[in-house]
């Protein structure tokens, strides 16, 4: 194995390029066609709760021109029945259909409402899911080449990305994670070519990605704030200056589009919020088990915070489908009541913000039986994947991620070395980003690694740094020149 590069590297192999993306794209078409082989389109819709809101508000896109529906279409429908198994069937009342509009941000439901106005929508959103995914391998490829200066490290990281059960499995359902990771990594991936090249326009597109990004997911609300102190350690790491104005106008146009966004729901829902999700999340997650915690005293048992997660659930839906409470009201209801119960008990509630992170962060993908039940090379592909990361690999990983930031550190002459400081900074950038969406994983329990899918990149990235560092340590003879500093092509 070669870690080194040749002079003035324009950029990886194309051979290399062409073998990532056609694994990664293999893998996922494959995986697509048997979920499509072996499951209904109901069924499809049906393997994650969330699913249904994003099809229901996709459907009122499609066929009536609006978000959600203006008045009821089913009045003699009972509560529960307004939450249809089959998602295509469009038996949901006025109050329900506005808080799927509340709780839910259009950019997903856009996406797949494109598809069922041309008649093709499980399968063509489930393809398309496929060809979008297979970027981010590419993205990995690009971005790792650049920090590693070494097709083969780049190469590595590339390959782990293309096999992710993660983001094999996110094509063949209906979520946000895989949309938001391939806006998320290229607005990330932008933001590096803007510094590197000092240039206007990628600086500009690396916020429209990021605001695209924002209205297809709402965890990115707070990632303008995070952006600056990671834009600076990217710049430290590269040498390069930051056009603090160019950055300004990145990091405004996600709030911007939030902003649009809120309006919309001051003058449809009655009040200036951007989503009700965190709300609700606060609320039905982290809420019960801060409050389980603290009536035992201790770690509590999974049927006590499940219990009080339904109670939560089941009220909220009880005074919304009777017509006691609008969604605004409600949503108001869970701020309120969560930030009652946190605030009182802030060691508890950090406590369970690490627990639930820690938590999904070793979850791995829980769909892969559910969305091909029968035997096949994709399906054992995906079920191994899985064990050989979540099961085994993500302890190390982790302790390959601590040494690839501090190995600079101690490695000859420290930061005074500008190869390690180069080293020290990126990584510090990349794991602040893992950080931002461990954090946000935190604040639900059961969700598993999907919600940091969008970082998984980051993660990559810097275990393969920390093996480089191994590597370096045991065979110094293999250690990447230190002047020669590899540009995206």
């Amino acid at each position: 194995m070669n870690l080194s590069v040749e002079k003035n590297p324009r950029g990886p192999d194309i051979r290399l390029v062409m073998g990532v993306v056609s694994l990664a794209l293999l893998l996922r078409l494959l995986f697509v066609a048997q979920v499509l082989r072996e499951n209904t389109p109901a069924a499809i819709a049906s393997f994650n709760w969330d699913s249904r809101e994003y099809l229901h508000l996709a459907h009122n896109l499609a066929t009536q021109g609006r978000y959600v529906y203006d008045r009821d279409p089913n009045p003699a429908a009972p509560a529960e029945a307004n939450v249809d198994p089959d998602p295509f069937a469009q038996h949901v009342s006025h109050q329900v259909s506005h808080h799927y509009g509340l709780l839910r941000t259009p950019g997903y439901p856009v996406f797949c409402a494109i598809f069922e106005k041309l008649g093709s929508l499980t399968g063509g959103v489930l393809i398309a899911q496929a060809v979008l995914g297979a970027l981010v391998p590419l993205g990995v490829l690009l971005l790792g080449f650049s920090i590693f200066k070494s097709q083969t490290a780049a190469g590595v990281a590339a390959v782990l990305s293309a096999i992710s059960s993660t983001g094999i499995g996110l094509s063949g359902i209906f979520l946000v994670d895989l949309l938001l990771a391939v806006c998320f990594l290229g607005g990330f991936g932008l933001l590096y070519a803007a510094l590197i090249g000092q240039r206007t326009l990628p600086y500009f597109a690396s916020g429209m990605m990021f605001a695209i990004g924002l209205l297809i997911k709402p965890s990115l609300l707070y990632w303008p704030i995070v952006l600056l102190p990671i834009t600076a350690l990217l710049a430290k790491g590269l040498d390069r200056p930051i056009a603090w104005r160019k950055l300004a106008i990145t990091a405004m146009l996600p709030w911007l589009a939030a902003g649009a966004w809120s309006l919309r729901n001051r003058v449809v829902e009655g009040g200036f919020t951007f989503a009700s999700v965190d709300a609700q999340n606060l609320r039905h997650f982290l809420a019960p088990l801060v409050e389980e915690t603290t009536k035992a005293g201790h770690s509590p048992t999974a049927k006590d915070v499940w219990q009080n997660h339904y109670s939560a659930r089941n009220r909220d839906w009880a005074d919304m489908a009777s017509g006691q409470l609008s969604p605004m009201q409600i949503t108001a209801r869970q701020r309120a009541d969560s930030l009652a119960i946190l605030l009182h008990h802030p060691f508890h509630t950090l406590t369970a913000i690490v627990k639930n992170a820690v938590g999904n962060s070793f979850s791995g993908w829980a769909y892969t039986r559910l969305q091909t039940p029968s035997f096949s090379p994709i399906e054992q592909i995906v079920r191994h994947s899985d064990r050989a990361l979540f099961f085994f690999g993500m302890f190390p990983a982790y302790l390959l991620m601590l040494l690839a930031i501090v190995e600079p550190l101690f490695s000859d002459e420290g930061l005074r070395n500008p190869e390690n400081r180069r080293r020290f900074f990126l990584h510090a950038a990349l794991l602040l980003t893992i950080g931002y969406f461990f954090l946000i994983s935190g604040t639900s329990f059961s969700a598993g690694f999907r919600i940091l899918y969008p970082a998984e990149f980051a993660l990559i990235l810097s275990t393969v740094s920390g093996g480089m560092a191994v590597v370096r340590a045991t065979a110094p003879e293999m250690e990447t020149e230190p002047d020669m500093i590899a540009e995206l092509p």
